[in-house]
């Protein structure tokens, strides 16, 4: 279509754009899907984007997604003792073989747990436990 009769359609943008009974505006891609229903022009997604991030309400809630970088919550272990998690558990009493701290190990594959006591968290006590 001709960039004029774009222009002359931008009101059916607007009309799309208005808050939702339910509250909150439709955002982009729903948007797009209520106006292609009636009108179609080659760029018509990203005249949608244009319009929906124009509107002040929508710009001032809605924050861009983040990208934090890589999780390592969705690796999966393939065999045993692959990936092994470790925790300190402290300020426990203290026994008799004068012990206040707890080291536990958990495969992520099995989910086996192994707890190693130990009498301080440094970098030397648990070199020396090993």
């Amino acid at each position: 279509m001709y960039p004029f009769v774009r222009v002359a359609l931008m009101w059916r943008l607007t009309e799309c754009t208005v808050p939702l009974q339910e509250g909150g505006h439709p955002g982009i891609v729903r948007t797009f899907h209520r106006v292609k229903v009636d009108y179609y022009w080659i760029g018509l997604y990203a005249n949608v984007g244009k319009h929906v991030e124009s509107c002040p309400d929508c710009s001032s809630s809605k924050s861009r997604l983040q990208l934090r970088g890589y999780s390592p919550g969705n690796v999966l272990a393939e065999v045993p003792l692959q990936i092994v998690s470790m925790v300190f558990v402290i300020s426990l009493p203290i026994s008799r073989r004068s012990n206040t701290a707890l080291l536990l190990f958990q495969c992520a594959f099995s989910g086996l747990v192994m707890a190693k006591p130990m009498s301080g968290t440094s970098e030397l006590c648990v070199a020396q436990a090993f």
